[in-house]
């Protein structure tokens, strides 16, 4: 198939092979690539070492080309284009591809320039710019697939005896990347340790899961068995991934990159298109790269960065990738590097991405020229690293060098945003309003007040912040009008005015496409706004088309690498899933934010994601780990009358009603409810909704109808559904339950059929009664053990339609009764009970005991 879909003649231009590290991936590709004429094949390969270098993979076969992507890209293309035959392409570990490497890819496959075979590993996000080329048919793609999430949160619970903390599975599996043998490993060690432990029927983590000992024996294993000089040469690959095999060989000698050739330790890869001849080394597997690093000490990295350092200043001639290694290398060992070599390093990392290295020659660079221009990468740098008070330390010597309006503004900016997301709102907007008194130019005064408005969001007073920010959003001049519109979509959205949101949602992103680049920003503009938009089609309603935004900006963002982002739009997918009623598949995001970015955005963002999991466990009845979740939300330190007002109060209520104290959940709804008010609507509208849903429904109703219009489909359904249940209106819950369907939010949906199945049932209706019952649990069954007082009305007998025996059977075999049991009991037939059984898991759509319990709760 690889080599049909590489063929001259074939129709499309290659094909792209994903699947999990270790699958035999590339040799396969090996095999079919050495079957065509080596003359015209050229190799390259992504490393994660070398990520963050422009054009890294293309430099090391083309190394006289430059790393700026604006002229390496052309250079590199016109390598390879135009001639009589097409040359095949071969890219290894493509997700470890710089951008403008996949850039070059893209132009080059897209326009039918190459013929490419494409490897990725299945267990890294595919890059958009790579993934783009198959979707539009220009490679086909071959798939090897790990676990799916829910698969192995079922292999995790099959490993542990006991059903598992959501949380908990989440982490496995990310950990895992889905692979059996990594999870299986990964369970067998925790448990081991007593890491993972089952308590009151349910595994849970009361340490920190460890890392898999037995793999990485096996690997230390396989290292220790290889040739002493095979070791030799890996170790200095390891450090400077991809190497080209000449400097390779200044460092080591032949005989030593032959053993380790031959042991598999390393890769050496050769390209071949007219006279060009380059050859470039890599580890022969990520694991014998990781285990190697691992067992560096510090005298040998030492040793071996010397004489990397050495070769790479004396061939550097230019080539920024290699000048940005001996950078990196230099300033390890403790050798001096020039300013502008420091500063050319900071930039080329700073927008590559690889905050580590950017913040360490960013540091370095600060030191040796202190400016506002070097001051404030270095500020970034370590803000991109969660490292918050460090930044704050920098931006704070910094207003002794802010001489201009746009650096005051830029200065207080930032330090508003780090202040913001440690929780700290009002020194936050303090910061502001003293540099209003600073800057002159009305732009930079409208940012400013702009960005108090959103800050006052933030700290949970939407309501404030608009009556801030409305008179720019209204002003006549452009540019205050552009500033204030950057921070206003989410506070639309939030105060009931979605549709207005939306609007300004899509002005915004018009005017990003013509805007500045601005992916030196901690949180970019462009991508911010994104986020915001979806916000804005979750509160409008619209939460079928915000669900495919929020996948589709969690991969803008691993593909970005800020944490920030992935945290921000892991929340949003979250927040969507929750709003339609789904918990358990908000659960897995949550796990993953909370277990990949702990530290992020200094615990602002990790709060919403505690609460949304305090939600989520709630509403699936899991009360152990919504307890501990809200414990965490409590010790997190970011947690503060957090944004947006009302949503801790509606979490501790789902929670109440989890633990059976719905007279406490009521009090907390309300409380939630009054909170919100004065602030914002849209919440204020959602824990009215809840007061009429979990009981008091004229008490909702009332409580709706004294807030402001709300825009969107989703709030006039959820007012037109508080209307019909007061009502007690078939016709009406039944429209209204469709309706929520047709959005998207199912768990609205199946209890706006269940209560239309109930009055139904209570007028006689049976024909009416039956379809609704039928439609509330086909959506129902697909949310699982979600419960809510309307929703527990699918599956009481009255409503299910269980005679007053079957009624009998089921209590008596929901509380654990055997067959004989009951048959003894009810003084009948064991064969008499087994037939009443079978109706009525028909009736209920259970498929044995467990269920049964289950559904009858």
């Amino acid at each position: 198939m690889i080599g049909d879909a590489l063929a001259d003649r074939a129709d499309g231009s290659g094909v792209l092979v994903v699947g999990a590290s270790g699958v035999g991936k590339t040799r396969l590709v090996h095999e079919a690539v050495s079957r065509l004429d080596r003359r015209t094949v050229v190799r390259l390969a992504g490393t994660a070492a070398a990520q963050g270098i422009p054009l890294a993979p293309v430099l090391a076969v083309f190394p006289d080309i430059t790393a700026a992507p604006e002229q390496g890209i052309p250079q590199a293309r016109a390598r390879l284009a135009g001639r009589r035959t097409r040359p095949v392409l071969m890219v290894d570990d493509a997700h470890w591809l710089d951008s403008a490497t996949q850039t070059l890819l893209h132009l080059l496959v897209s326009t039918r320039q190459v013929r490419a075979v494409v490897i990725a590993a299945g267990d890294f996000p595919i890059p958009p710019t790579v993934s783009d080329l198959w979707k539009n048919g220009h490679l086909e793609r071959i798939d090897l697939q790990p676990l799916a999430p829910i698969e192995s949160a079922r292999l995790v619970e099959a490993l542990v005896g006991a059903p598992v903390v959501a949380a908990v599975t989440a982490e496995l599996h990310v950990r895992s990347n889905g692979l059996p043998l990594a999870l299986r490993e990964l369970v067998t060690e925790a448990m081991a340790s007593k890491a993972l432990i089952v308590e009151g029927g349910l595994g849970r983590a009361v340490a920190p899961l460890p890392a898999s000992r037995r793999l990485g024996e096996v690997v230390a294993a396989n290292l220790a068995a290889t040739v002493h000089s095979g070791r030799e040469a890996l170790d200095v690959v390891v450090l400077a991934e991809p190497i080209s095999l000449q400097m390779l060989l200044r460092v080591v000698d032949q005989a030593q990159v032959s053993d380790a050739e031959r042991s598999g330790l390393i890769r050496v890869s050769s390209s071949r298109l007219g006279r060009l001849d380059r050859h470039v080394v890599t580890a022969g597997h990520r694991l014998y790269a990781q285990t190697a690093q691992a067992e560096l000490g510090p005298l040998r990295r030492r040793q071996i960065l010397e004489r990397l350092a050495d070769v790479a200043c004396e061939q550097a001639d230019g080539s920024e990738a290699l000048a940005l290694q001996a950078a990196a290398w230099c300033l390890e060992i403790g050798r001096p590097v020039t300013v502008d070599s420091l500063l050319r390093a900071t930039r080329l990392t700073h927008r590559s991405l690889d905050p580590a290295q950017a913040t360490q020659f960013a540091g370095q660079l600060w030191r040796q020229r202190p400016d506002f221009e070097t001051g404030l990468l270095y500020a970034t740098t370590l803000a991109r690293q969660q490292r918050y008070e460090s930044s704050l330390e920098v931006l704070r010597q910094l207003l002794a060098h802010a001489h201009s309006d746009e650096e005051r503004m830029t200065r207080a900016s930032m330090t508003n945003e780090i202040l913001a997301r440690l929780g700290r709102h009002d020194e936050a907007m303090a910061e502001l309003r003293q540099a209003e008194r600073t800057v002159r130019s009305r732009r930079a005064q409208a940012h400013l007040v702009a960005r108090r408005a959103f800050t006052a969001n933030l700290a949970g007073r939407t309501r404030e912040g608009l009556i801030l920010i409305d008179p720019l959003l209204r002003s006549d001049d452009q540019e205050e009008r552009h500033e204030a519109q950057t921070f206003a979509v989410v506070m639309l959205a939030l105060d009931g005015r979605a549709e207005e949101a939306l609007a300004l949602a899509h002005e915004l992103e018009l005017l990003s496409e013509v805007g500045p680049d601005d992916s030196d920003r901690l949180a970019p503009h462009r991508q911010m706004a994104a986020v915001q938009r979806g916000y804005a089609l979750m509160y409008s309603g619209r939460l079928i088309e915000a669900q495919q935004w929020a996948a589709q900006g969690l991969r803008m963002a691993e593909e970005h690498g800020s944490e920030f982002l992935l945290a921000a739009w892991l929340n949003l997918g979250a927040r969507v899933e929750l709003e339609r009623g789904d918990p358990g598949r908000a659960i897995l995001p949550l796990g993953r934010l909370i277990a990949e970015v702990p530290e992020v955005s200094g615990g602002a963002q990790r709060a919403l994601a505690h609460s949304a999991l305090v939600e989520a466990h709630a509403m699936l009845g899991q009360v152990s780990p919504a307890r501990e979740a809200l414990a965490a939300l409590a010790e997190n330190p970011g947690n503060v009358a957090w944004h947006p007002a009302g949503s801790a109060q509606i979490a501790a209520a789902l929670l109440a009603f989890a633990e059976g104290d719905p007279a406490g959940a009521m009090a907390l709804f309300e409380d939630g409810y009054h909170r919100a008010a004065p602030a914002n609507g849209s919440i204020a509208l959602s824990a009215a909704h809840m007061v009429s849903r979990y009981g008091l429904r004229r008490a909702g109703l009332d409580m709706a109808r004294e807030l402001p219009a709300v825009q969107g489909k989703l709030p006039e359904l959820r007012l037109a559904h508080l209307e019909a249940l007061v009502a007690g209106d078939v016709e009406r819950l039944l429209a209204v339950a469709e309706g929520f369907a047709e959005l998207g939010a199912d768990l609205l949906a199946a209890e706006a059929f269940a209560v239309a199945a109930a009055q139904a049932t209570a007028r006689g209706d049976t024909r009416r009664a039956a379809n609704a019952t039928m439609a509330g649990k086909q959506i129902a069954t697909r949310l699982g053990n979600v419960r809510t007082p309307d929703l527990l009305a699918l599956t009481s007998p009255a409503s299910i339609g269980l005679t007053k025996r079957e009624r009998e059977v089921a209590r008596l075999a929901a509380n654990g009764m055997t067959s004989q049991a009951i048959a003894g009991s009810l003084v009948v037939s064991v064969r008499t009970v087994e037939n009443h059984l079978q109706n009525v898991f028909r009736k209920v759509g259970v498929r044995n005991r467990q269920e049964l319990r289950d559904a009858l709760g």
